[in-house]
């Protein structure tokens, strides 16, 4: 054998030997994919870039090494993080596609902790990235995309961001987005919370967010709006399902709108999520509407605080409320559920039990107009007038087969500023339109104990057939079509006879009709009919069909019931007496 054939076997075999002893861990994988595992906190450069090996000077694979070998690969590598704390003293630039991925569950087994990383970010995203199962915590800010970007794709799942932020306007809360065609997909269980900003708390969006079986909460808007997320630009997109957005706050007195969300400019669509012990400076405890159309559904939206709108500040193009609960909120002035500045519509929900310490406990509207259909509106209460609505100048209140019950105007009779209006109170050319509804068994405390004044109406009630109203006194104006119309007179109050307020599966409020009570049958005989004049074939709870036949008397048509709920009990003409049926 020659020398020369002889040295090239050995350095083949020297080669092989060296790949051995490096440890697969820090090797690439098969193909062009690489995947590279970290099995040290320390943060030195990657010895020899664009290898697909990652190691460092001392021969281990550390976070920064294996983020830099990633840029060398179009295709979309992987990193495996360990269980450990993980300084980083600058930002992270994903330039090509990654996957990086924590130990564990829970976002507690693996950190990346911002302690000396300075003004830097934790991750830049230049690339489409997904980070996974670890935690994000103490940066200025933990995630960026910025605005020279284009179509990038973050997912955050099963991560948890944390105790992330600044006061300074330019540089942006703890996840920020600014390039309007990108995305950020937060999901699996993922928690924002405890991130402080100026304004924008924890994340702002011009692009596309998402957020999906996950929490934020606690965060803070020290000086403006969005007390956890702001999503505005024009074409901007939020969706939030299935999650918890709780205990955030945009209290400035001057700018504090929205304690949880601040929309503006774009779609947003909210699904069987709650909101809760949110709060504002100034509208919208949780959720404060610019700009744009918003879509509530299946959710929960609650004890929530602001100066006006104590749920829910509606300035938008739309709004729409569906299947939901508005309930416990409270404003300070005006509209302690809602306060509504555009056109809205609350369907086959319900609104209970929020506080006005002005006007409109449950709604105050100004110019626009709001239909409430198949729902129930009890339990409010404002300080001074219109313990259900408030309505000023030229804004109008439809009802469609809707229950408008136990509202309370004037509650504190002790601060001698007397109100009226129990049920709803109009001003200027303002007005509720009513068919198929219950007004009745509302309370104006300014009359006790010495005459009742306006329980349930106070100002312009317009019929469109077929209604209940407990009182119409002297402040209450009637007109339209009064067919089918049962009211009461001074001394002589008419009781719609409902059951107690019922709580159901769904965290549903609603009264049942008794069926001896004078709303069951009383509808409209032509059927009743939301206000785009389509037949409403169930009530609130959407299990219950309209009209409900179910123990009728042979030959005998059922009406629908006037109010949110069809009463299932059988039917009364079937124990009437035939001369009276």
């Amino acid at each position: 054998m020659s020398p020369t054939k002889a040295q090239s076997i050995l350095l083949r075999l020297l080669v092989l030997c060296c790949l051995m002893v490096i440890p697969a861990s820090v090797q690439a994988g098969n193909g062009t994919q690489a995947t590279f595992t970290v099995n040290t906190t320390t943060m030195l450069n990657d010895l020899h870039l664009g290898d697909n090996i990652c190691a460092d000077s001392n021969g281990q694979c550390g976070l920064f090494a294996a983020v830099q070998e990633s840029n060398y690969d179009d295709d979309t590598d992987i990193i495996n993080l360990p269980a450990g704390v993980f300084y980083i003293p600058s930002r992270l630039e994903l330039v090509k596609p990654v996957r990086i991925t924590g130990s564990g569950s829970a976002q507690t087994q693996t950190v990346i902790n911002g302690f000396s990383a300075g003004t830097e970010p934790a991750f830049r995203i230049r690339a489409n990235a997904t980070i996974e199962n670890l935690a994000i915590v103490g940066f200025n800010q933990a995630v960026v995309i910025n605005s020279a970007e284009s179509s990038k794709t973050l997912y955050l799942q099963g991560v948890r961001v944390e105790n992330c932020g600044n006061e300074l306007a330019e540089v942006g809360p703890a996840i920020t987005n600014t390039c309007a065609s990108c995305a950020i997909h937060i999901s699996e269980s993922s928690e924002i919370r405890n991130n402080h900003s100026d304004s924008c708390g924890a994340i702002t969006n011009i692009g596309t967010l998402t957020i999906s079986s996950s929490t934020v909460s606690a965060n803070t808007s020290s000086v403006s709006y969005g007390g956890a997320i702001c999503s505005s630009g024009v074409g901007n997109t939020l969706s939030i399902n299935n999650s918890l957005i709780h205990s955030n706050s945009a209290d400035n007195v001057d700018n504090g709108y929205g304690g949880a969300l601040f929309l503006d400019d774009g779609t947003f669509t909210i699904t069987s999520s709650e909101f809760f012990n949110n709060s504002s400076g100034k509208g919208g405890g949780a959720i404060n509407l610019r700009g744009g159309t918003l879509s509530i559904t299946l959710s929960k939206v609650y004890a929530n605080l602001a100066n006006y709108g104590g749920g829910l500040a509606l300035s938008g193009d739309s709004a729409e409320i569906v299947n939901s609960l508005i309930m416990d909120n409270q404003a300070e002035g005006y509209g302690g559920g809602l306060y509504i500045l555009k056109g809205a519509s609350i369907t086959n929900s319900s609104v209970i039990n929020n506080t006005a310490g002005t006007a409109g406990g449950a709604v105050a509207i100004s110019d626009e107009m709001l239909t409430i259909t198949n729902s129930t509106v009890s339990g409010n209460k404002a300080s001074v007038d219109g313990g259900g609505f408030y309505l000023s100048n030229t804004a109008v209140i439809r009802l469609a087969n809707a229950t408008l019950t136990d509202n309370t105007a004037d509650f504190d009779l002790d601060d001698e500023i007397l109100g009226m209006g129990g049920g709803f109170y109009t001003t200027g050319n303002s007005k509720v339109i009513s068919r198929n509804s219950v007004i009745a068994g509302n309370k104006d405390l300014k009359a006790v104990p010495f005459e009742v004044v306006a329980t349930d109406c106070y100002g312009k009630l317009e019929s469109d057939g077929y209604n209940l109203l407990g009182y119409a006194g002297g402040f209450c104006t009637l007109s339209g079509n009064l067919q089918g119309m049962q009211y009461g007179t001074a001394g002589v109050l008419l009781d719609p006879k409902l059951g107690p307020l019922t709580l159901y599966a769904d965290n549903t409020q609603y009264y049942h009709p008794l069926f001896w009570g004078p709303a069951v049958d009383a509808g409209n005989p032509a059927g009743c009919r939301d206000f785009t004049n389509v037949l409403l074939t169930s009530d609130q709870l959407q299990e219950n069909p309209r009209p409900y036949a179910g123990g009728s008397a042979t030959g005998y048509t059922p009406r629908c019931d006037l109010g949110a709920i069809e009463s299932t009990i059988a039917r009364r003409n079937l124990f009437l007496p035939l001369a009276i049926r």
